[in-house]
């Protein structure tokens, strides 16, 4: 795992990674977030990234809009082979 952080957005199909840090966004964002359950230490794996970024968080699959995308840094804990 490295302690790089990347935004949401730059994560490849199929790679997993940590979400590190949640950015400054107004409360609505902020409470979807917490909704769908994507707070600090989750794992999240991309699924899709075109044509709108799909990720699985345990038995879930969430589609994101770009202002969620926006407000999300990760650290990668693994890229497919």
């Amino acid at each position: 795992m490295t302690d790089l952080l990347y935004p949401l957005k730059q994560l490849k199909v199929g790679e997993r990674a940590v979400i590190a840090k949640l950015h400054q966004a107004n409360d609505y964002t902020h409470r979807k977030l917490k909704t769908l359950g994507l707070t600090l230490g989750k794992t999240i794996t991309l699924e899709q990234g075109f044509p709108r970024y799909i990720i699985r968080l345990g038995q879930n699959r969430i589609p994101l809009s770009a202002e969620l995308l926006a407000v999300v840094s990760v650290r990668i804990t693994n890229r497919p082979s």
